[in-house]
């Protein structure tokens, strides 16, 4: 008897782990890319603006170092707050480049350059010294610009960031998630001057000695200066980098054939002469850009049903009119999907039954597409055909709503009475002063 038990309890085992396995398997959503180097990095994350949602990632709340993604931050309250002083010249101070590390522009104490030249510093070469001058011209200390780096990123609710200084250089305490760190770029992008500078491939400016001087971007989405393999024609902008703590990071807004990309890579390895934030990037956005495409889902003047109208001038006791799509829709979808099997076609109505009278283009309805119970497009319906209205039928259905309505039937079942009685009580009334003063002659 146990060994039956043991046998059977096994294969109620085996059956459920089947089960699991097969709603894995099936849950798995069209809106999705793979990343065969996934290993190599510690967070990733690939959102997708035409879908509205994420189609890959891996440890998105995984505590990271920030590396160079903290001048993401550093430039964007930066261009919100100098934007309008792009051409006024400063003077470098001791306090701007006091204690600064890492890469740096080659500022100079006493030399001076347009806010716009240190702007291209920190945001599109990466300079350390010239994002410390800059935190310094807002807010008048480093410190005081750190607080409003990390009040800013509590406000966009990035609650596992911490900044500790405008540069992205180690630090201990510093902290951030990849999630955190898409928070902020799809708030960076959409910053015209921030994306302008950190998509730009070279500027050029005068240097401390009044020579002519050219900066590269460092992001080798978008240039050939730190490496000469990684070169993507669909990256624009944002920020890459690398620190000992943080390892290799990159964000860059992907925009391919119309459709809209944010790709984020924190912690890559730099392994056997392959810098993995680039080569997860690039792995992700072809990934993304040969299965995705815009597809018409929703044809123009398409017929989806019919509905009858009451009170119609015509000669038939009953007529229809055809109703139809207003317009053609494009859908964010597998460039492979089955439009007929895999997309799933909801038609809704505002009334089932019209009334004359009907104009050509009035809207009847809708209709939403989905896929994967993903809205992936709607459009209207609309009448294809005019119908006058018969005024008679008009009136006598008019007047029947009327007295179905609940003004009507309240009217009845409320007023009438009460006058009825009224007018009862008020009969009495006056038939009692009617007997009260009646006139008799006295007979004697």
């Amino acid at each position: 008897m146990k060994k039956i038990f043991k046998i059977f309890t096994l294969f109620v085992l085996l059956l459920f782990t089947a089960v699991l396995f097969a709603f894995s398997v099936s849950a798995k959503s069209a809106y999705s890319v793979e990343c065969k180097n996934a290993e190599y990095a510690d967070a990733i994350y690939l959102y997708s603006y035409d879908a509205q949602s994420v189609i890959y990632s891996k440890n998105e709340k995984k505590i990271v170092s920030p590396a160079s993604t903290v001048k993401i931050m550093t430039g964007l309250l930066v261009c919100e707050r100098l934007s309008d002083r792009l051409d006024e010249r400063v003077t470098i101070t001791d306090e701007m480049l006091a204690g600064h590390e890492g890469i740096s522009m080659g500022l100079k104490v006493g030399s001076s350059y347009f806010i716009k030249d240190l702007l291209y510093g920190a945001i599109c070469g990466g300079y350390n010294d010239a994002a410390q001058c800059l935190a310094i011209i807002c807010s008048g200390s480093v410190d005081d610009f750190v607080r409003e780096m990390n009040l800013r990123a509590s406000r966009l609710e990035m609650r596992a960031t911490i900044y500790k200084n405008p540069t992205g250089l180690d630090h201990g305490g510093a902290q951030t998630t990849v999630s955190d760190v898409a928070i902020l770029s799809k708030v960076a992008v959409k910053n015209e001057l921030y994306m302008k500078i950190s998509s730009t491939k070279s500027y050029s400016y005068k240097n401390a000695e009044g020579l002519d001087a050219t900066l590269y971007n460092r992001n080798a989405l978008i240039s050939h200066f730190t490496a000469n393999q990684y070169i993507n024609k669909y990256a624009n902008g944002l920020n890459a980098g690398s620190t000992d703590n943080g390892g290799y990071v990159v964000s860059t807004l992907a925009k391919a054939n119309g459709m809209d990309y944010l790709c984020i890579v924190m912690g890559a390895e730099n392994e056997g002469g392959q810098i993995y934030s680039y080569k997860i990037a690039n792995e992700l956005i072809d990934n993304a850009v040969s299965k995705f495409g815009s597809i018409k889902i929703i044809s123009k003047n398409e017929k989806v049903s019919t509905l009858p109208v009451e009170c119609a001038l015509a000669t038939d006791t009953e007529i229809k009119i055809s109703c139809i799509t207003e317009e053609d829709v494009y859908g964010f979808v597998p460039k492979n999907v089955d439009l007929n099997k895999q997309l799933e076609y909801r038609v809704y109505f505002h009334d089932t039954v019209l009334t004359a009278p009907i104009s050509k283009g009035d809207i009847l309805g809708g209709m939403n597409v989905y896929l994967d119970g993903r809205l992936v497009g709607s459009t209207r319906i609309i009448s294809n055909t005019t119908v006058a209205e018969n005024s008679f039928l008009i009136f006598m259905k008019n007047m029947k709503e009327f007295l179905l309505s609940r003004y009507f039937l309240t009217f009845v079942v409320i007023v009438i009475p009460a006058l009825a009685i009224f007018l009862y009580f008020d009969f009495r009334r006056q038939r009692r002063t009617k007997v009260g003063y009646v006139k008799y002659k006295r007979i004697y």
